[in-house]
């Protein structure tokens, strides 16, 4: 077993120890829908939506599909049951050397997808390398995943702006990511957080990240272009980099209060010393299983 199949059975397996809260957030300029935790067995019909790969055949509605020239089904009461988007970054920088970003980040993944398996919850995970990736179909469990390293060459951000998927309406979507991306976010969490239910961007970054101590003649290596530079660090580099840090978030935050965004940030080696995901206990989005 390679170290990533390790990390997604590690992940899903502590993933069964915490269930999705009910939730009764939703994106800014959207009604509040109560998001239940567990299916229900009304089939009450609510709308119709654009056919998605992988739906029921029996539910698509050839009369509104003809007047309106797309291929589109019934949407019942019990589809309308929590439905979790996972976006894994799967750029080269999270794979950072020397720290455990890239484990804690996958093994996160797969923890929030056991949970939310746990919860009543369907799932769909994908990666963003240099477009948006399935890690494995909907069915699967995440040590089903196929998943072979953090190999992106461009930013997560610009792969979700390049190719904008089409979610699923009222789900709850997931962004993990280091977020050193460096487009502009509101952009992308308004694509994000379209008719979503719930959006969550966790954040995880190495000790390294937020605390660089390395002093000296050192050479840079931009690991998603190859580009490099020769930089003196010295006290005043350092600040320089804090401040634009600090500025990045503040950024971020920003962002995710004006489309109604949870953020949370995740510290890779606190969360893999005992695979407990605090931040997300905190604001009340995971809690533990009552089972």
């Amino acid at each position: 077993m390679d170290k990533w199949a390790a990390t997604l059975v590690r992940g899903e397996q502590e993933g069964y120890r915490y269930q999705w809260r009910v939730l009764r957030r939703a994106p800014a300029g959207q009604s509040d829908r109560h998001l239940a935790s567990a299916a229900g067995s009304s089939l009450e019909f609510r709308e119709h939506r654009e056919y998605q790969a992988g739906d029921d055949l029996r539910y698509l509605d050839w009369s509104a599909s003809a007047r309106s020239e797309r291929l589109l089904v019934k949407v019942f009461e019990q589809e309308l049951h929590p439905h979790l988007e996972l976006i894994l970054d799967a750029s080269r920088s999270m794979d950072l050397e020397g720290s455990e970003k890239a484990r804690a980040s996958l093994g996160l993944a797969a923890l929030l997808a056991a949970s939310a398996i746990a919860s009543g919850f369907s799932c769909r995970a994908v990666q963003l390398r240099e477009s948006c990736q399935p890690l494995g179909c909907m069915a699967d469990r995440p040590s089903e995943w196929s998943f072979d390293g953090f190999a992106g060459r461009v930013s997560g951000g610009q792969a979700l702006l390049r190719e904008g998927p089409r979610w699923r309406p009222r789900s709850v979507r997931v962004l993990l990511s280091d977020l050193f991306w460096p487009e502009d976010p509101i952009p992308i969490l308004t694509q994000l957080s379209w008719q979503a239910a719930l959006v969550v961007v966790a954040q995880v970054v190495a000790q390294a990240d937020l605390n660089p101590t390395f002093r000296g003649q050192v050479r840079l290596v931009d690991v998603e272009t190859g580009q490099q530079r020769d930089l003196l660090v010295n006290d005043g580099v350092l600040q320089r980099y804090r401040d634009a840090w600090t500025h990045h978030q503040e950024q971020w935050q920003r962002a995710c209060r004006q489309v109604g965004a949870a953020y949370v940030q995740i510290i890779a080696e606190e969360f893999v010393r005992d695979w407990i995901p605090r931040p997300l206990l905190v604001q009340e989005i995971l809690q533990m299983s009552r089972a």
